[in-house]
């Protein structure tokens, strides 16, 4: 339990990047992965990323399938207090390639989700939902390609007050951040702070 906690606590004290990308990809076969975003002054948040892996020379079949994956990352937050508010966004996941071929996908804006969208489909999700504002959120994409498959999966996100007059939609617009990097500084007393926590619950946890 305190090795668990010291560890969560390290863990979060060096987290400094809001925008997190792995990709990983096979050395034999042809892949190609790719990924954008954008967190504008005015307007919506997006997101995008790309995957595929085929056979070398468009062969049917691979005799090792070629392997590509990409995990996306972003925190984000609204700044005052904690309220509701109204998120107009789009979701949009779709992958497909050939019968050999296998591909996963999935995304997240906040607290919603969409996954587990069957080969050679398209699936959505989109419009108006309720959203805290004031709390820090994520929105992660993810996807996977083998051996002769490709995925797309984009994000789209902008954030309201709620409607102050009755038939409005939505209120006025949130604007969106990311979320700050901590300094060198900060991550250095975090991480001492957590050393010394660590080195404390020890010495009160050893028998006299």
């Amino acid at each position: 339990m305190r090795l668990v906690l010291f560890i969560w606590l390290l863990t979060a004290a060096l987290k400094a990047d809001p925008i997190t990308v792995i990709q990983t990809s096979s050395t034999f076969g042809l892949t190609d992965l790719f990924y954008s975003y954008d967190v504008p002054t005015s307007g919506p948040v997006t997101a995008f990323i790309r995957g595929d892996a085929s056979c070398p020379n468009a062969a049917p079949t691979c005799n090792q399938p070629a392997t590509a994956t990409i995990d996306f990352s972003m925190d984000l937050y609204t700044p005052g207090p904690i309220k509701d508010g109204i998120a107009m966004l789009q979701l949009i996941l779709s992958d497909d390639g050939i019968a050999a071929g296998a591909a996963r996908v999935s995304g997240d804006i906040g607290p919603y989700s969409l996954g587990s969208c069957p080969k050679g489909l398209t699936c959505q999700l989109g419009g108006y939902f309720p959203f805290e504002l004031g709390v820090p959120f994520t929105i992660d994409l993810s996807g996977l390609a083998n051996g002769g498959a490709g995925f797309l999966v984009s994000a789209s996100l902008q954030l309201f007050e709620a409607p102050t007059q009755a038939g409005d939609p939505v209120g006025a617009p949130v604007h969106i951040y990311l979320v700050p990097e901590p300094s060198l500084a900060v991550l250095t007393v975090t991480g001492i702070f957590a050393l010394l926590l660590f080195a404390f619950i020890r010495r009160r946890k050893r028998p006299l």
